[in-house]
């Protein structure tokens, strides 16, 4: 077996992400980050989210009946949870114009890929059609941006005092959204290799683990690092305490607030934490096209440590993303 050099990054390249970060994990960071926001902006929130062209359906028939009795600031701390999930929900809308018309698939990611060897690394790189943009104007259509792109595009909408309600309540839903989505680094990361994953590995969606007995694939195990049940006073309590532990690192974070940035920071996580050498020996045992690869053995260490960076990660994405919603 080729010895393994550290896992090189390259350039950034569009592929599908099938998944995001679980709802539990977004009720989490949007909770957070209502927490670090003004009362002014709070208001301006909910006024701008009350305009949402599916307010009612999504959002009023969707609330659970203990916020909906419970305080006013409750109810609204929900409503910005439910705006974080809400570009998921419409991938699951019954109406197909209705999914047409809201859901965005290439919206939720931008690819950094990763390579076994350096060797490996020259061998593909020019043949990876590459997309750097972060300039939403060079995109054809709205549809087709990039998570760099996308996020760009709904924060000038957002900010457009001038804009119909209705659409900077839309672009409230997927900044929140998108900025919680970039932290997690298999939205912004691919491993590609000479063999079986020439046009890479779809974000560890193309790489199946076994983990305590469940077969899924890598990809589906970090969008559920943070899990749990969903109760608004249980989600409350887990913010409290997760912004209190990793409160100096939010603060240090809104010091960086180039998506490229962030996406730069997932690389980091990607080399040590999601693709460390116990994977990549695994995948390079069978690299050959025609060898099927088995479920990978997630070990408790690596679960440890994946839940461990998880945290920081959405702790990084709520404080971000009230700095960015506090410039309102």
């Amino acid at each position: 077996m080729t010895r393994l050099l550290p896992l090189i990054v390259i350039s950034l390249l569009w592929l599908p992400t099938l998944h995001a970060w679980n709802p539990t994990t977004h009720r989490l960071s949007s909770q957070i980050a209502w927490n670090e926001l003004t009362p002014d902006v709070r208001q301006k929130v909910i006024q701008i989210l009350q305009f949402h062209p599916r307010f009612d359906t999504d959002f009023n028939q969707e609330m659970p009946i203990d916020v909906r009795r419970g305080s006013k600031q409750e109810r609204h701390a929900w409503l910005l949870q439910q705006a974080s999930i809400w570009p998921d929900l419409v991938r699951d809308l019954s109406k197909d114009n209705e999914r047409a018309k809201h859901n965005r698939p290439k919206w939720h990611y931008v690819n950094i890929p990763l390579f076994l060897s350096r060797a490996e690394a020259e061998s593909l790189q020019k043949s990876i059609s590459q997309n750097l943009d972060i300039d939403p104007s060079s995109a054809a259509k709205p549809k087709d941006m990039n998570i760099f792109q996308a996020i760009k595009y709904n924060a000038s909408i957002l900010r457009n005092r001038h804009a119909p309600y209705r659409d900077r309540a839309v672009a409230l839903c997927w900044i929140a959204h998108l900025v919680q989505d970039i932290h997690q680094p298999l939205h912004t990361t691919t491993l590609f290799t000479t063999g079986r994953f020439t046009a890479g590995d779809r974000g560890g969606n193309r790489i199946p683990i076994s983990d305590r007995g469940r077969r899924l694939n890598l990809h589906a195990l970090w969008d559920n690092m943070i899990s749990g049940n969903q109760s608004h006073k249980i989600i409350r309590k887990r913010a409290t305490f997760l912004a209190n532990m990793h409160r100096e690192i939010g603060l240090e974070t809104t010091e960086t607030m180039s998506v490229r940035a962030w996406a730069k920071e997932n690389q980091t996580v990607a080399r040590m934490d999601v693709y460390p050498l116990s994977i990549t020996a695994e995948i390079e045992k069978k690299e050959r096209m025609d060898e099927t690869l088995p479920p990978i053995k997630i070990t408790e260490k690596y679960r440890t440590r994946g839940q461990e960076v998880a945290e920081i990660r959405i702790v990084e994405a709520s404080f971000r993303l009230a700095y960015l919603l506090n410039q309102l």
